[in-house]
């Protein structure tokens, strides 16, 4: 069995389940023939030394074409399998999620991060490292520090993934910070994770 007819044997289940009644739409769907030949063609002139400076330019914008027309037509499926699933599963359900989909029902606001945690850098390098879990519907975070006792900014920095390094200045070596994360996006800004104290190395 070739690895093509295994892969669909094997998504086949999958597709009846979310796209009922498209799925052989979907798994049948080929390429453009006279394509394919120019393809096969172009590989052939190439492997016996014929392949031109034009043959290598038409080889590219095919390429590219390709690629956007498979990004379009992604696009596209991955449309037609959100509305799939609203017509069994209800706005406001959690199963959502375990089809990689937002609910319908959600705010576009980023959640709030959650699970920060801090680890300790190096003795005297008044560093910390933050990590939390990512944030749904977040572009990035803003990692916010204060002083515990006075509550005075000491660090506000935007980070793109779902961890940070805190470096502070000499004179808030062993004073106890607090540390809190938001979630941003487009929209807004979530609320703050709640704070976890830590005083530097």
């Amino acid at each position: 069995m070739s690895s093509t007819v295994a892969f669909h044997r094997g998504l086949q289940p999958v597709m009846q389940l979310l796209l009922p009644r498209k799925e052989q739409q979907v798994l049948a769907a080929q390429s453009d023939p006279s394509l394919r030949d120019r393809i096969k063609e172009l590989a052939r002139k190439s492997t016996e030394g014929e392949f031109t400076a034009g043959d290598r330019e038409e080889y590219i914008g095919t390429a590219h074409g390709n690629y956007l027309a498979g990004l379009r037509a992604a696009r596209t499926r991955l449309l037609n399998l959100r509305d799939e699933p609203s017509q069994l599963i209800p706005d406001d359900d959690e199963h959502w999620y375990a089809f990689g989909f937002e609910k319908p029902s959600d705010s576009a606001s980023p959640e709030p991060p959650e699970n920060l945690v801090l680890t300790h850098g190096a003795s005297g390098s008044r560093t910390l490292r933050a990590a939390w879990d990512d944030t749904r519907r977040a572009d990035n975070c803003r990692l916010r520090a204060k002083v515990k006792a006075t509550g005075v900014q000491v660090f506000n920095e935007i980070v793109q993934n779902s961890d940070g390094i805190l470096a502070f200045p000499a004179q808030l070596a062993e004073i106890e910070l607090k540390i809190t994360v938001t979630g941003r996006n487009a929209v807004g800004e979530s609320p703050a994770t709640g704070a976890v104290t830590a005083a530097l190395p």
